[in-house]
């Protein structure tokens, strides 16, 4: 059981991280905040994961389409709710509309749509290589708080190494990796993550990150980065401070309803049935993270067989 927690609270952090936001004055704030999001495509990254979800959980019947349903939900019900609560996480963290156009202007550009399509592309990348590496060494990691390092690829360029060092202490991987240990170290005691695993993320997120980097992030796009990450707007939605533990929760309240929802319209729950964690996998990080963690999860991993 404490395997399946420890697996189940380092994929929320990832999805999380992999992931990070009077009529006339509200009414701009919020079409500010909508605009964010469009460009940015977070909603619909999220929305998409669900439907996903809506696969591994919910079966199709007779007059009843899953995919159908779950699309209907993040129409009808999902959206509003998740803009009202990225609209009060701005304002509570003081993003002005100007600072949130500013960004949102700076993403729309030609250069900024290419930087946020290898962005996304390198992040992708870079969680599937660290989910690898961290049940890889899972077992090492719990017993004896030790495992080992990873290596930088040797044919980096180096100038792309330099540059991209830069770029890192600025924000993004360093903000993803002090977000997630920031959100683990927040939970119930009873449930923090083991001081090796900790240590081990901390050593070892740099080399992934430069790693994954490599081949899809550009020099242009590093240039562009560092344009971007010193802007007060990225700072403050990049500060892990952007969204607590808390807040994580509440985040996910407007998701937590779709299950209830399905069940209200009908669609039938699947049994409990094997490779369920490779499911979840798929659904929120995609086939190509999926199929690199193939093999890595056997029934112990899959909830409701009583296993570690």
């Amino acid at each position: 059981m404490k395997t399946r927690v420890i697996i189940l609270r380092l994929l929320a952090s990832l999805l999380v991280t992999l992931t990070a936001v009077n009529v006339s004055a509200q009414d701009s704030y919020r079409q500010a905040v909508i605009a964010y999001d469009k460009v940015n495509g977070s909603f619909d990254k999220m929305s998409t994961s669900f439907k996903g979800l809506g696969q591994a959980f919910f079966k199709d019947a007779d007059g009843v389409d899953v995919n159908q349903l779950t699309e209907r939900y993040f129409t009808e019900v999902a959206y509003e709710q998740y803009i009202d609560f990225m609209e009060s996480m701005m304002k509570q963290h003081n993003i002005s509309e100007g600072e949130l156009t500013d960004v949102t202007q700076r993403y729309s550009s030609p250069q900024g749509k290419t930087f946020l399509a290898h962005q996304q592309e390198w992040v992708a990348e870079m969680m599937s290589t660290f989910l690898v590496s961290f049940f890889e060494n899972s077992s090492s990691l719990r017993e004896s708080n030790t495992a080992p390092d990873v290596s930088a690829n040797p044919d980096i360029d180096p100038e792309f190494a330099a540059q991209f060092k830069r770029m890192y202490g600025m924000g993004t991987s360093q903000e993803i990796l002090e977000s997630m240990m920031g959100r683990m170290s927040q939970a119930d005691s009873s449930q923090t993550m083991p001081a090796g695993v900790m240590q081990w993320m901390a050593k070892n997120f740099y080399t992934i990150a430069l790693n994954s980097a490599s081949g899809i992030l550009t020099l242009d796009d590093i240039e562009f980065g560092m344009s971007l990450f010193s802007t007060s707007g990225y700072a403050k939605l990049a500060n892990p401070a952007f969204m607590n533990f808390d807040d994580l929760r509440k985040s996910m309240t407007w998701a937590g309803g779709y299950i209830e929802w399905m069940k209200a319209q009908g669609a039938p729950l699947r049994d409990n049935e094997p490779g369920m964690a490779q499911k979840l996998i798929e659904s929120f990080y995609g086939p190509k993270v999926a199929e690199k963690l193939k093999g890595l999860f056997g029934p112990k991993h899959d909830e409701g067989n009583g296993k570690d």
